[in-house]
C-alpha cells in the first residue's frame, strides 16, 4: 500500500510539472513520432529547407517530413556496430539543399536529397568521429563543434575538415553580423586566428556549465546545466530566474514572430512572454500536451509554427490552433474538472461558470478562468445525483436541476435540499434538465423529462405548461407532441417550446399559443432555440440548422450540403460580430449570418472533441461562447478568433512512373522533382502520378490543392485534400504541370509550383523517320513503275496462254454437258421403269378391290390396302430421293436450320415404317432418349433418318430385327439404324456414298430403289454439321450412325 501511494505521488509530480505551474488550457501541442526501432528516439535538430520540407535528425538517422509521411535515411558503414552509426546530433542545409550532418560516430557527412546518397568528408590529420553541432554563416564557413577535441571548420577547396583551435568547446552561435561566438564550460567569446578572446564569464558553481548559447536581438542568451538562464545585454549579465526542476539543463532558445522566447530544457518547455514565463510539460492522460519533458531543440518554420524536438519525437505548436480554451479532467490535478462528461453550464452574477459533470459534481470555474472548485451534489438519498442545470436566485441561493429532481443549494452553508414546491411527485420522477428564467420576477420554467412546469420560487406556485397546452388544443393536431425537448425564453418575454418538427410560442401569460410547424409528424427533435435578428434559430437532431421567421412562418434550412459540418445541431449562440456559433455532433461551426457561409472547427483546432452535448451551452456576460461535450469544456472568445495568415505554398515532391512496378518492393519507381524546372521522359513513361505538399504544417490533412496540366487540362482541377494527381496515356509532347495550395482556413496561395514535362516521341513519330519513309516511298514507286513495264511486256504472252486455257475450258464444258445429259437419262429411266412398277401394282390391286369389293371380307380388304400403302410409300421414297438428288446436283437446295427435337422426329419415322416392317415380318424396335435437341434443317434430317430406316427394312429378311436408336453424349446427339440384314462387302462400302457410282440393288423381297438414298444421307448430314459412319459385315448386318452437335443451352 505504501509503495502504491509513493508511485501515485510520483506520477502526480510527473503529470503536472513543477509546483505552482499554471493551469494550461490555451496552449496545445500536436505530436509527430520520430520513426525508428529505438524506444526513445530523441530528435536532436530540426531544419526547414528552401522547398519547405522539414528535415530532422535523431538517434536513428536522418528524416524528411512533408506533412503526410516521414522518410528515413541511414548512413551505412562497413562496421558491424550498425545501431550506433545512425545517431545524428545536428544538421545544416545550404542554399542548394545540400545537407551537412554532425554525427555521433561517423564524423561529418554530406547528404544529397536528389540522389539520396551520403558522402563522408575526410579530416586533415586525426579523424574525429563525434561532432556535437554544425553551423554556418550562410556564405563561406561551416563550423563544427567537436567538444573537447576543439573547434573545426570545413575547407571547401580541399573538401577536408580542418582544426581551428584545440580549445574545448561547449556551444556555438553567430551574432547578427554572422560572427562566431563559442563557449567553454564558463566562458563565452570569439576566436581570432588561433586565439580565444573571452568577453563573458559565468559564476563558477559546482557542476554548473554552459549548455545553450544563442544570440537574439543584440542579447546573448546563455543556458546552464543547474543555474537556469543568463542574459548578457549592454555588458550586463542578468540571471533569468523561473520555476523549473533543479536538474533541468537548458538546451536552447528560440524567438518567435510575436517576440516571445521559447526555452527548451531537459525538464520541460518554457515560454517567456513579456515578464511572464509559463511552463509546459508532458501531462499523462491528457491529449495535446508536450510529447516529453526532455526538450532538446526548437525551430520556427516559415508559417511561424514552433517545432520542439524531444526525447520521443516532435511536438508542434501553432497559435492559430490554440484559440479555444479547453478545460478537462486531469488525474491527480485538483485544479481541473472532476469529470469530462459535461451536462450543463451556467454563469452566476460574479461571472463564475458552473459546470455540471456526470460524476455528481458541480465544478465552479472562477471569473479569472484559472481556478476550479468542486462541489459534491448530495441529498439524503442513496442513489447518485447528477446535476444538469443551475439557476441563481440570489447571492447564496441556487436552484439545481438534477437527476433526482429540483434541489435548493445554499452556497454559504454548502447544503442541498429538495425543493418543497416542485416535488418529485409533481415531476413524476423526471430529471430536471433545464431551468430558464421568465421575464417575470421570481418565476422560472423547468423542463423535467418531457414536461414543462412554471415555478414561482417565492410564492410556491407551480403549474404544468403541458396541461395548459393540452387544454387549449388547436386544429393543428398531428404536429405538436406533448413531449418537450427544449425550452427558451426570449428577451421580449416570449416562451418557446420545442418538440419534434414544430415549435410553439406562448404569450399573454400562457393564454395565447401559436404553432410553427416545419416538419410533419415524425419531424426531427428540437435541441435548442434562440431568437436573434428577428429570426428564431433552431437546432435539430439530424435536421440541421433551421431559421424561422415568426412573422411569416417562413423556414429556411442549412445542412451539410450548405457547408454545415454536421446535421445534429446542439446549440446556436450569436456573438457581437454577426456570427452564430454552432455546437454539433462533429465539431463547432462559425456561421456568418450576412454571407451565409460556414467556417468549421474540429478537434485538430483545439476543440475538446468532435462530439458536444445537448443543453451544455452558454454565452457569458463578457461575450464568451462556452460549449460542453464528452471531453470537457471549450471557452471561445469570438474577438480572438482569427484565420491563419500564412498561405499554404505548394511544392512538387516526386513523380511516380505508373508504367513500371518494382518486382521486389511492389512499388512504382519515382523521380525526385525537388529543385527541378524540367524533366524529360521516354514515350513509354506516360502513366504518371505527381506528388506534392504544402508548406503549411499546422494541419496538413486539411490543406487543399488545385492542379492543372497545360496542354491537357482546360481548367484548374480541385483535388480537395488529396496530394497527388494522376494522368494516364499521355501523348508525346510538352506539358507544364502546375499546383497551388489552400490553407485549412481557405486562404489561397497566390503562387504556384510548376515543372515542364517533356515526353519524347517514339522513333516512328520523329522527323527523320518521316524523311526515311518518304525516301522509301519514292524508291518503291520507281520500282513499281519498272515492274509495270516488265509486266506489260509479259502480258501478251499471258494472253496467248489464256486463249489456250479458254479453249480447254470449252472442251471441259462439253464433257460436263454430256454428263448432265446422262443424269437426265438416268432420272427418266427411274421415272419410266422403277416408278412404273409400283404404280402398276397399285393399279392392279385397286382394280381387284373395285371389281371384287362385294365378295371380299374386311380382312381381305385390309390386306390389299396394306399392299397399296406399301406401294405408295415406296413410290414416295423414289420420288423424294430423286427430287432431292436432282436439286443437289443443280445447287438449288436450301438449308434452313431450326431448333429440332430429334427424339420426336425419330418417333415419327418409326411410326411411318412400323406397318411396313410388320408386313415383311421384321421385328422393328425403337430405343430413344426423350427431348434431344439439335439445330438443323428438319426436312433434311427427316430424309436422312427415313432413308436409313427404309434401307434397313429393305435389305433385312423376314424374322430378322431392325433397331432405330436415338441417344446423346456430352457433345453430340446420335441416331443409329441397326439391322440384321445382308450386310455390305468391304469393297462396296466406299461406292455407296459416291454419286458417280450409283449402286441400284433389290431388297430381300425384291424392293427397288434409285441408289441415291445413301448419297443424299451423307450430303444432308454434312450440310447440317454432322457425320455419317457405317459399320457392316457381309451376311451379318449393318449399323449406320449419324451424329450432330447438341443444341447450345439457352
Amino acid at each position: 500500500m505504501a509503495l502504491r501511494i509513493v508511485l501515485l505521488a510520483l506520477l502526480h509530480v510527473i503529470s503536472v510539472g513543477p509546483t505552482g505551474a499554471q493551469y494550461n488550457n490555451d496552449v496545445f501541442f500536436d505530436y509527430i513520432k520520430a520513426p525508428g526501432t529505438l524506444l526513445n528516439n530523441s530528435v536532436n535538430d530540426i531544419v526547414q529547407d528552401q522547398t519547405g520540407l522539414i528535415w530532422f535528425c535523431s538517434n536513428d538517422g536522418l528524416h524528411r517530413y512533408d506533412g503526410y509521411e516521414i522518410i528515413t535515411y541511414h548512413y551505412k558503414r562497413k562496421e558491424k556496430d550498425y545501431a550506433l552509426n545512425n545517431q545524428i546530433n545536428g544538421l545544416y542545409i545550404t542554399n542548394d539543399s545540400t545537407i551537412f550532418l554532425a554525427t555521433e560516430h561517423s564524423g561529418l557527412l554530406k547528404f544529397n536529397p536528389l540522389t539520396q546518397e551520403f558522402v563522408s568528408i575526410p579530416f586533415e590529420g586525426e579523424p574525429i568521429s563525434r561532432i556535437r553541432e554544425v553551423i554556418s554563416d550562410g556564405k563561406d564557413v561551416l563550423w563544427l563543434n567537436c567538444g573537447f577535441k576543439g573547434l573545426y571548420f570545413l575547407d571547401k577547396k580541399q573538401n577536408k575538415v580542418v582544426k581551428k583551435t584545440d580549445l574545448p568547446v561547449n556551444k556555438l552561435t553567430l551574432d547578427d553580423a554572422k560572427k562566431l561566438y563559442i563557449s567553454t564550460n564558463y566562458l563565452i567569446g570569439q576566436v581570432t586566428g588561433n586565439t580565444f578572446l573571452p568577453h563573458t564569464e559565468l559564476p563558477r558553481t559546482a557542476g554548473n556549465i554552459i549548455t545553450a548559447l544563442e544570440y537574439i536581438d543584440g542579447e546573448v542568451w546563455i543556458g546552464t546545466s543547474n543555474n537556469g538562464v543568463y542574459v548578457r545585454k549592454n555588458q550586463q549579465l542578468v540571471n533569468l530566474d523561473f520555476d523549473r526542476p533543479n536538474t533541468a539543463a537548458i538546451t536552447g532558445f528560440l524567438k518567435d514572430k510575436s517576440g516571445n522566447i521559447w526555452i527548451t530544457t531537459r525538464g520541460g518547455l518554457y515560454l517567456k512572454s513579456g515578464n511572464q514565463i509559463r511552463g509546459f510539460y508532458k501531462e499523462y492522460y491528457v491529449e495535446k500536451t508536450l510529447s516529453n519533458d526532455h526538450c532538446l531543440t526548437s525551430m520556427m518554420d516559415k508559417s511561424g509554427m514552433i517545432w520542439i524536438g524531444t526525447a520521443t519525437g516532435i511536438s508542434t505548436y501553432d497559435k492559430y490552433k490554440s484559440q479555444f480554451k479547453h478545460f478537462i479532467h486531469k488525474p491527480y490535478d485538483g485544479n481541473s474538472l472532476s469529470d469530462n462528461m459535461i451536462r450543463g453550464l451556467y454563469e452566476d452574477s460574479d461571472q463564475n461558470i458552473w459546470i455540471c459533470t456526470n460524476d455528481e459534481y458541480l465544478n465552479l470555474l472562477d471569473s479569472s478562468r484559472t481556478k476550479i472548485k468542486h462541489i459534491k451534489v448530495k441529498i439524503d438519498q442513496q442513489q447518485p445525483v447528477i446535476p444538469y442545470s443551475v439557476y441563481q436566485i440570489n447571492k447564496h441561493r441556487f436552484l439545481i436541476g438534477t437527476s433526482a429532481g429540483l434541489l435548493n443549494y445554499n452556497a454559504a452553508t454548502n447544503e442541498f435540499s429538495m425543493n418543497r414546491h416542485l416535488t418529485p411527485e409533481i415531476l413524476e420522477g423526471g430529471a430536471v434538465r433545464q431551468i430558464v428564467p421568465l421575464n417575470k420576477e421570481n418565476q422560472v420554467l423547468c423542463m423535467a423529462g418531457d414536461k414543462v412546469f412554471v415555478l414561482d420560487f417565492r410564492s410556491g406556485y407551480v403549474a404544468s405548461i403541458t396541461n395548459l397546452i393540452l387544454d387549449k388544443r388547436t386544429p393543428i393536431e398531428g404536429y405538436m407532441h406533448n413531449k418537450f425537448k427544449s425550452i427558451y425564453v426570449s428577451e421580449d418575454g416570449e416562451a418557446w417550446l420545442g418538440t419534434y418538427g414544430v415549435v410553439a410560442r406562448l404569450s399573454d401569460n400562457f393564454e395565447k399559443i401559436e404553432y410553427f410547424p416545419f416538419e410533419k409528424w415524425q419531424g426531427h427533435m428540437i435541441l435548442s432555440m434562440i431568437k436573434h435578428n428577428e429570426y428564431l434559430w433552431i437546432g435539430t437532431y439530424d435536421g440541421g440548422l433551421v431559421r424561422l421567421d415568426p412573422k411569416t412562418g417562413n423556414v429556411k434550412k442549412y445542412m451539410t450540403d450548405d457547408g454545415l459540418e454536421n446535421n445534429v445541431v446542439y446549440a446556436t449562440i450569436p456573438d457581437e460580430l454577426g456570427n452564430l456559433w454552432i455546437s454539433s455532433n462533429n465539431g463547432v461551426s462559425q456561421f456568418n449570418i450576412a454571407n451565409e457561409t460556414f467556417i468549421n472547427f474540429t478537434k485538430e483546432d483545439g476543440l475538446q472533441n468532435q462530439e458536444f452535448n445537448r443543453l451544455a451551452f452558454l454565452k457569458t456576460a463578457r461575450g464568451e461562447i462556452v460549449f460542453g461535450g464528452i471531453n470537457g469544456v471549450n471557452i471561445i472568445d469570438p474577438e480572438r478568433i482569427s484565420q491563419h495568415p500564412s498561405v499554404a505554398d505548394a511544392n512538387l515532391l516526386e513523380l511516380a512512373i505508373l508504367n513500371e512496378l518494382n518486382a521486389e518492393t511492389k512499388m512504382h519507381p519515382t523521380v525526385s522533382l525537388l529543385g527541378k524546372e524540367e524533366i524529360t521522359l521516354p514515350y513509354d513513361h506516360n502513366f504518371l502520378q505527381f506528388r506534392y505538399f504544402a508548406t503549411h504544417f499546422a494541419t496538413p490533412s486539411k490543406n487543399q490543392f488545385y492542379y492543372q496540366l497545360e496542354n491537357y487540362d482546360k481548367n484548374w482541377i480541385n483535388s480537395g485534400y488529396q496530394n497527388t494527381a494522376t494522368y494516364t496515356g499521355l501523348k508525346p509532347g510538352r506539358y507544364v504541370f502546375k499546383v497551388k495550395g489552400i490553407n485549412p482556413d481557405g486562404l489561397e496561395s497566390p503562387e504556384h509550383a510548376s515543372i515542364i514535362v517533356n515526353i519524347r516521341a517514339p522513333f516512328w513519330m520523329t522527323w527523320w523517320f518521316y524523311v526515311t519513309i518518304i525516301l522509301l516511298g519514292l524508291g518503291t514507286t520507281f520500282a513499281l513503275i519498272k515492274r509495270k513495264m516488265e509486266k506489260d511486256a509479259k502480258l501478251q504472252k499471258h494472253l496467248e496462254g489464256e486463249i489456250a486455257r479458254r479453249t480447254d475450258e470449252l472442251k471441259k464444258s462439253k464433257e460436263e454437258l454430256s454428263q448432265l445429259n446422262s443424269k437426265k437419262d438416268f432420272i427418266f429411266s427411274i421415272l419410266s421403269h422403277d416408278l412404273r412398277s409400283p404404280l402398276t401394282t397399285l393399279e392392279g390391286f385397286l382394280g381387284v378391290l373395285i371389281n371384287n369389293y362385294d365378295f371380299m371380307n374386311s380382312e381381305e380388304i385390309k390386306k390389299h390396302a396394306i399392299t397399296i400403302k406399301s406401294s405408295v410409300a415406296n413410290s414416295l421414297d423414289l420420288i423424294d430421293n430423286t427430287l432431292y438428288w436432282s436439286l443437289s446436283q443443280m445447287g438449288n437446295i436450301t438449308h434452313d436450320p431450326v431448333s429440332l427435337n430429334l427424339s420426336g422426329l425419330s418417333k415419327t419415322v418409326f411410326n411411318l415404317y412400323q406397318l411396313t416392317a410388320e408386313r415383311k415380318g421384321i421385328c422393328f424396335q425403337l430405343e430413344v432418349e426423350n427431348d434431344i435437341y439439335i439445330e438443323a434443317d428438319e426436312n433434311m434430317i427427316y430424309i436422312v433418318i427415313r432413308n436409313l430406316v427404309s434401307n434397313a427394312i429393305k435389305f433385312t429378311a423376314p424374322s430378322k430385327k431392325v433397331v432405330l436408336k436415338v441417344w446423346k453424349n456430352t457433345e453430340h446427339a446420335l441416331v443409329s439404324v441397326i439391322d440384321e440384314g445382308e450386310g455390305i462387302r468391304s469393297e462396296d462400302m466406299e461406292k455407296l456414298f459416291d454419286q458417280s457410282h450409283t449402286h441400284r440393288s433389290k431388297g430381300t423381297s425384291n424392293e427397288k430403289g434409285t441408289g441415291l438414298g445413301l448419297v443424299l444421307c451423307k450430303r444432308f448430314t454434312e450440310i447440317n454439321g454432322g457425320k455419317l459412319t457405317l459399320k457392316s459385315k457381309h451376311r451379318k448386318g449393318s449399323t449406320f450412325t449419324v451424329q450432330f452437335p447438341l443444341q447450345a443451352s439457352l
